[in-house]
C-alpha cells in the first residue's frame, strides 16, 4: 500500500509537466533551441533530460508496482520495457524517433515521449 501511495504521489507531482505543452515544446527543449538562437540552452536541455527521465521513473514505478500486486495478471500498466541507459541516451532515443514523426504538436509531452519509448523498447 505504500508503493502505491508513492507511485500516486510521483504520478500527481508530475502530472502538471506531462500534460501541460506539446511534444514540439518538448523536442525543442532537447534539442536545446530558444527562439532567439540556435544553440543547445542549458535550461531546455536540463528540463528535456529531466522530463524523459521522469517519464522512465514513472513507467518503472508502475511495472514496481504491478510485479507486487495481486492483479497484475488482470491488468498491465506500463508503457515500454525500462532501458538501463543515461538520460543524454534517452534524449538521442527521443529525438531519433520524432525525426520521422509528423503532428507532434497536437500531441501532449507526456504522450510522445511514451510513444518514443515504447517504439524503441517495446515489451515482448
Amino acid at each position: 500500500m505504500k508503493l502505491l501511495f508513492s507511485v500516486i504521489v510521483a504520478i500527481a507531482g508530475f502530472l502538471p509537466l506531462m500534460v501541460q505543452g506539446t511534444g514540439e515544446e518538448l523536442v525543442a527543449w532537447c534539442y536545446g533551441t530558444g527562439p532567439a538562437e540556435n544553440r543547445v540552452d542549458a535550461g531546455d536541455y536540463g528540463k528535456c533530460l529531466t522530463f524523459l527521465s521522469a517519464v522512465v521513473e514513472a513507467n518503472e514505478m508502475l511495472s514496481t508496482y504491478e510485479m507486487n500486486s495481486v492483479a497484475h495478471s488482470e491488468r498491465k500498466h506500463t508503457f515500454f520495457c525500462n532501458p538501463s541507459v543515461s538520460a543524454e541516451q534517452l534524449r538521442q532515443v527521443f529525438l531519433e524517433w520524432t525525426r520521422s514523426q509528423l503532428g507532434l504538436n497536437d500531441l501532449e509531452k507526456g504522450n510522445v515521449a511514451v510513444r518514443a519509448f515504447r517504439a524503441f523498447w517495446p515489451c515482448q
